[in-house]
C-alpha cells in the first residue's frame, strides 16, 4: 500500500507475501546519495511508472570513455524499484552513447554490471553491501572499453551485417505468414538505413561497432510498440521495465565476441 501523494489517500499498488518488505524511495534516493558522496556521480533523472508501482533513478558518473578516439560513451548508475513485487531493486552501471543515446547491454564475460537485491527484511543491509560491491563492477567498464575498441577496429560489411541481424533477430521462415515475412523486411530494411546511412554512425561507419550501435538505435529508438499514445515514451518505459531490449542487444553483441 501507499499513501497518494496527490489525494492523501490509501491506494493498493500490488499482492505480494508476507516475507514482503518495502524498500522505501527515501532508502532508494539515500543509497545513491552515499554512492555520489564517493564517486563524485551527479543525479541526472528520476521518476516513477505505473502510478508509483515502478521508480527510478539515474546519476552520470564523471568520467567518459571515447571509442576509437571519436565516440563519446556516458557512464550512468541506474537504479530501479518497485513496489508492487513484480522485480527486486536493481542497481546497474550503464553505458550510453551520446550521439544518439542508445543505452549500451555488452555481454561481457566474467564482468558484472548489475546487482538486485530483493525485498526481504534485509533489505536495507543488503543495500549497503551493494554499495561495496558496485565498486568491483566497475571493472566492467573496463572491460567494456577493450571490447568496443576491438569493434571499431574491425571492419563490417553489408553481408556480415545482415549475419548480424539474423544472429540477433532471427530469420523468418519460408513458411511463415506474410504479416511476418513483411514485418522482417521492414526491420531489415530500418536496420541496413542506421548502419550504412543514418548520421548517427557517421563517424564509426562500416565498423563492427556501428553494426552494434544499428541495432541498439532500432531497439532504443525504432522497434514496433504497443501504444495508442506517445510511442517514443512507450519505448522509454519498455528499456525501464523490460528484459527485452537488453536481451536482443546482449544477443547482438555476443554474436560480435570473438569465439
Amino acid at each position: 500500500m501507499r499513501t497518494t501523494p496527490f489525494t492523501g489517500q490509501p491506494e493498493a499498488l500490488g499482492v505480494v507475501g508476507g516475507g514482503y518488505t518495502p524498500l522505501q524511495n527515501e532508502d532508494h534516493a539515500e543509497f545513491l546519495n552515499l554512492l555520489a558522496d564517493e564517486s563524485g556521480a551527479i543525479f541526472d533523472t528520476a521518476g516513477s511508472l505505473r502510478g508509483g508501482r515502478q521508480v527510478f533513478i539515474t546519476m552520470q558518473l564523471p568520467n567518459s570513455l571515447t571509442v576509437g578516439g571519436t565516440d563519446r560513451v556516458d557512464l550512468n548508475i541506474a537504479a530501479l524499484n518497485s513496489h508492487d513485487g513484480s522485480s527486486a531493486f536493481l542497481i546497474l552501471v550503464t553505458p550510453v552513447r551520446v550521439v544518439c543515446a542508445n543505452t549500451q547491454s555488452a555481454a561481457l564475460r566474467n564482468h558484472e554490471s548489475s546487482f538486485s537485491i530483493r525485498h526481504t527484511r534485509n533489505a536495507k543491509a543488503a543495500v549497503q553491501a551493494a554499495r561495496d560491491a558496485l565498486g568491483l563492477t566497475f571493472t566492467y567498464v573496463d572491460a567494456f572499453q577493450v571490447e568496443a575498441e576491438r569493434l571499431i577496429q574491425q571492419t563490417m560489411t553489408d553481408a556480415t551485417f545482415d549475419a548480424l541481424i539474423d544472429a540477433t533477430f532471427g530469420k523468418a521462415e519460408a513458411s511463415a505468414t506474410k504479416r511476418v515475412r513483411e514485418t522482417e523486411r521492414r526491420r531489415r530494411s530500418r536496420l541496413h538505413w542506421l548502419f550504412a546511412d543514418a548520421e548517427t554512425q557517421a563517424g564509426i561507419r562500416d565498423t563492427a561497432w556501428a553494426g552494434y550501435q544499428a541495432v541498439a538505435e532500432y531497439v532504443d529508438h525504432y522497434a514496433p510498440v504497443r501504444t495508442k499514445g506517445d510511442e517514443a515514451a512507450a519505448r522509454a518505459t519498455r528499456v525501464l521495465t523490460s528484459d527485452d531490449p537488453d536481451r536482443i542487444k546482449r544477443r547482438a553483441w555476443t554474436a560480435l565476441a570473438p569465439a
